[in-house]
């Protein structure tokens, strides 16, 4: 049996370190995929778990030389601490090093001025390298050096023999190799010339690369841990307690401890730590935190309430109905987690170009040196630091970090932000793809309506028929009272509403997009579209007026009346509809309803194409023609017969109220019922991909520009590795930047 995990891993350096793991992973016998996510550093791994499991897994991850984190992030969170650390203690053990060379800097500098002021500071540097000389000894430099190149940077050295075991490179080894190079050369210079002679040692280089390097990594997770604060700030909406009413008496328990079935009590100003419906009281709720809408909801007995939203006037109970992972706020956190995890195509295309990245850079290096060695200086054993120290800087200057960084950041951010405003993508892709959509298919029934129609009257086809009003409804609710269709449940409410006892149904049989059917008393009902009845023979005769929704019903095979029904049009659509159009986005409308009332829906909210009568299979065909014509279709719709539809569309958006099977069928859920977010999807995903594309350009200009200078001898290795780390820390900025993507004018209730 398959199953699907997701894994939090602590110690990935760069894009290379992920691909490390995804190319071992796939390796391994019963893992059928796996994507690492450098970004998110979380693992989804599918894998069958008769071949496999995941303390295999883990061994594998922990072999590459990366820890396994808890959901809690707390491995992350001590590499954190321990990065903070390795840069205080390095900075100080390299500050003497780096006080001489500022030192050296400003002796070049000094010529630049005016005369008198040059001999004053040459006297002032003078003095400060005599008192300074001693740390010219190249034994202390050792001392102070060592530590920080091969103790503290321990991890770049452990990281490059891992990836030369694995022959998949990394940032580690060009790390490594430079730093190596460096101080091995000025031992060998130290070694053979022990008393100053005017050679210059480079013992500084090394540690201080190092210390950039370790710098700008732990800034890059500071700004990571960022991109990731929309998952902890969900986290943080459940309380930890809940008052519980046991019997007669308030008590007070932890939120791990309750059970379906209790009652728990609410009130004003109190978060709400579970998901359930009102069995007493009224409230008026804060659901903006969940659904992005921050227009508070008035609930009263019978209404469901959401986990993490605050109660901000009145007092309530409510039974709990889902604990756990079951809650809508645990399948929020789920959701985001499983879309910051995936890759979309364009970092499957960015990792494969990473891979190629670091044997390019070596052999750049090594080219650098030859050119400067056997060219420049013909071979001279004497210049020989030049070449090395050119080949070194472009080692170091090389980053893969901000290559691999550019998309995912922006992609965690946007997700993130997306659920902030009601917006669940499921789909990283999908995020990627909304913003090209230039055709937008509405289904009708709780999408541009309300989708809890009303029950106007029931029509009786045959005076002298020897069902009564209350029989042919008693019937009709009792047999819809299975079904998951809005129309269904609207039906049934109705009846129960009047005091009709609902009966046993036997042989239910739902046949999506036409209607239901089954025995009831010993009598076979039928109930759905005209086109239904016609197909089980029964004749259809007579016609009702053109402002509402119709169900056609019949009882032993002949027809007995019409349930008209009216469903509302949700308030504001007629002004999503008008933006979608300012986007000069074609929008079309399907509906399995009639002629008439879907003409007439479509008039008022301004849809001119409109298909009626449409069954699922008829919506998919039409998504499918529509792509064939070149279209690039959004599908929003919220119910089973929408499911074959949405699965067909480039992009698909739920309505967070529909059924599962139509949620899973989507890239987008929104989680209220507004259909406001659904132009804001398409802002958001052209504003994303934006970033992406500003990160990969500064990427690769970066590269483009740090290598050649790099190469001929423009940047020393310590500023070569002080830009990587700034390359990486302003891709992750700007991604950041996303955060500040606001919604226009939202409204606030009136206290």
């Amino acid at each position: 049996m398959d199953k699907k995990i997701l894994v939090k891993i602590s110690g990935m350096t760069c894009t290379l370190c992920s691909n490390k793991i995804e190319h071992k992973l796939k390796r391994t016998t019963g893992i059928k995929e796996v994507i690492v996510n450098f970004a998110t550093e979380i693992a989804t791994i599918i894998y069958d778990d008769n071949l496999c499991n995941k303390d295999k897994i883990d061994r594998i991850i922990d072999s590459l030389g990366f820890a396994i984190d808890d959901e809690k992030g707390t491995e992350a969170k001590k590499h954190l601490e321990r990065l903070k650390w390795k840069v205080i203690i390095s900075l100080i053990l390299i500050s003497p090093l780096l006080i001489v060379m500022i030192i050296c800097w400003f002796d070049n500098l000094a010529i630049l001025f005016d005369p008198d002021y040059s001999i004053k500071l040459f006297n002032i540097i003078g003095t400060l390298r005599y008192k300074l000389y001693f740390i010219h000894d190249w034994r202390l430099q050792v001392i102070l050096v060592f530590p920080v190149q091969f103790i503290i940077g321990f991890d770049f050295y452990k990281n490059a023999l891992y990836s030369i075991i694995s022959r998949m490179p990394g940032m580690d080894l060009l790390v490594a190799i430079g730093t190596g190079a460096t101080f091995g050369y000025s031992l060998y210079i130290s070694l053979k010339h022990p008393g100053f002679d005017g050679k210059q040692l480079y013992f500084e280089a090394g540690g201080m690369i190092i210390t950039f390097v370790i710098f700008g990594k732990y800034l890059e997770a500071l700004a990571k841990q960022r991109t990731l604060s929309s998952i902890e700030a969900l986290s943080k909406l459940q309380p930890k307690t809940a008052k519980v009413l046991r019997d007669t008496f308030e008590i007070e328990k932890e939120i791990e401890d309750i059970c379906v079935g209790e009652i728990i009590i609410i009130r004003p100003g109190e978060r709400i730590p579970l998901d359930g419906t009102i069995i007493s009281g009224t409230a008026v709720i804060d659901e903006s935190m969940v659904t992005g809408e921050s227009t508070w909801v008035d609930k009263e007995i019978g209404d469901k309430v959401i986990g993490g939203t605050i109660n901000t006037t009145g007092s309530f109970q409510f039974k709990v109905e889902k604990i756990g992972e079951d809650t809508v706020l645990s399948s929020i956190i789920h959701l985001i987690e499983e879309a910051q995890s995936a890759k979309p195509n364009i970092q499957k295309l960015v990792d494969r170009l990473s891979v190629l990245f670091v044997p390019f850079v070596l052999l750049s290096s090594i080219a650098t040196f030859c050119f400067w060695y056997f060219y420049v200086y013909h071979g001279s054993s004497y210049y020989i630091e030049q070449p090395i120290l050119f080949a070194v800087a472009v080692l170091v200057v090389s980053c893969p970090c901000a290559l691999g960084l550019a998309t995912p950041t922006a992609i965690c951010i946007g997700i993130g932000v997306g659920a902030e405003n009601g917006i669940l993508i499921r789909s990283s892709q999908g995020l990627q793809d909304t913003y090209k959509i230039n055709t937008m298919v509405f289904d009708k029934t709780g999408t541009i309506t309300v989708g809890s129609p009303k029950v106007k009257e029931l029509i009786k086809i045959n005076e002298n028929s020897k069902y009564d009003e209350e029989d042919i409804l008693t019937l009709a609710g009792s047999l819809e009272n299975k079904s998951e269709h809005p129309l269904g449940k609207s039906i049934s409410e109705f009846v129960i509403k009047r005091g009709y006892k609902l009966k046993q149904v036997v042989d239910f049989q739902s046949i999506v997009g036409k209607g239901v059917k089954g025995i009831i008393d010993g009598k076979e009902v039928i109930i759905g579209n005209k086109s239904f009845l016609k197909e089980n023979k029964i004749p259809v005769t007579q016609n009702v007026g053109v402002e509402f929704t119709k169900v056609y019903i019949s009882i032993d095979n002949k027809f007995e009346g019409i349930i008209t029904l009216n469903d509302e049009i949700k308030e504001g659509v007629k002004d999503i509809i008008d933006k979608l159009n300012d986007k000069k986005i074609e929008i079309i409308m399907v509906t399995g309803d009639g002629k008439e009332v879907s003409e007439r829906i479509g008039k008022k909210i301004g849809i001119a194409k409109i298909y009626y009568e449409a069954l699922p299979k008829d919506k998919a065909e039409i998504i499918k023609e529509l792509k064939k014509n070149n279209k690039f279709v959004g599908m929003v719709g919220d119910g089973i017969n929408d499911a074959p539809a949405l699965a067909h569309a480039d992009v698909a958006f739920a309505i967070g109220v529909g059924t599962d099977v139509a949620i899973q069928s989507s890239d987008i859920v929104i989680v209220g019922n507004e259909l406001k977010q659904i132009p804001l999807s398409l802002d958001l995903s052209k504003k994303t991909m934006n970033k992406i594309r500003s990160n990969l350009f500064f990427a690769l200009v970066y590269n483009a520009i740090g290598i050649p200078f790099a190469a001929f001898g423009k940047l020393s290795p310590e500023l070569a590795s002080a830009c990587m780390a700034l390359s990486s820390i302003s891709v992750v900025l700007n991604s950041l930047s996303l955060k500040r993507f606001k919604v226009e004018n939202r409204k606030e209730r009136c206290i």
